[in-house]
């Protein structure tokens, strides 16, 4: 499934920051893998809403998703998390989200009772508490 749906996606290189010791400086491992949302094709109208809608912080102004991985010292392996992370939030864009439904309280006539009736035995004791102000 990866390597036909490679040719769709910009991928660019460019130094890292953080570890990678001496290696950093001379090694291109951070992946940047990028398309454009409203040209891609091979997305649902459904899907591009759902990217713009929850991820619209990956989109920049020219509409690309953007999408960068430099977790790992290697340039395959930053591949590999980006093409999985990109994976995860286009499941996550392709599921519909479920109507949240609000369901009033129940509260049986017996759990209100005994409610009401702890409250009254907890003012009684509060009452009782207070000294007579003569």
């Amino acid at each position: 499934r990866r390597s036909s749906d490679l040719h769709r996606l910009e991928i660019r290189t460019a130094r890292s920051s953080g570890a990678g010791g001496q290696n950093v400086n001379k090694v291109n491992s951070k992946v940047d893998v990028r398309f454009n949302v409203q040209s891609a094709d091979w997305l649902t109208e459904e899907v591009k809403q759902r990217l713009h809608e929850d991820f619209s912080a990956h989109i920049n102004k020219e509409g690309e998703f953007v999408l960068t991985c430099q977790e790992s010292r290697t340039q395959s392996h930053n591949l590999d998390l980006c093409i999985d992370k990109l994976e995860a939030i286009l499941d996550d864009a392709s599921t519909p989200k479920k109507e949240r439904k609000w369901k009033a309280p129940v509260e049986s006539e017996h759990q209100r009772k005994i409610r009401i009736e702890q409250k009254r035995a907890r003012s009684q004791r509060k009452e009782s508490r207070r000294g007579s102000l003569d």
